[in-house]
């Protein structure tokens, strides 16, 4: 059974936190390599949430926008940053 690979991000925490989607892949390399590549955007601009939980700092929040990521147009961080991950479904026919 073919699988595809969906790439999602994390921000909040608790009851005030999102999950997305931000992209699909039949190719499991391509989706390591777009977490890796979004989760280190992210830690290079200080706003990566780590998978337990610790959060990441954010400079000048709330009063300043943070930066728009090149690899996930639809994410908006909130003070606790943002963390990326992919998991597995089977493809429907």
């Amino acid at each position: 059974m073919k699988k595809v690979y969906i790439v999602t991000g994390f921000t909040g925490e608790y009851a005030d936190s999102q999950n997305w989607i931000v992209k699909a892949y039949l190719d499991e390399k391509k989706a390591k390599n777009h977490v890796k590549k979004l989760n280190s955007w992210y830690m290079k601009n200080k706003m990566h949430q780590d998978q337990e939980g610790e959060e990441g700092f954010m400079p000048g929040w709330p009063y300043e926008s943070p930066p728009k990521c090149p690899y996930d147009d639809s994410c908006w961080p909130d003070y606790t940053g943002v963390y990326y991950d992919y998991f597995e479904v089977e493809l429907g026919q």
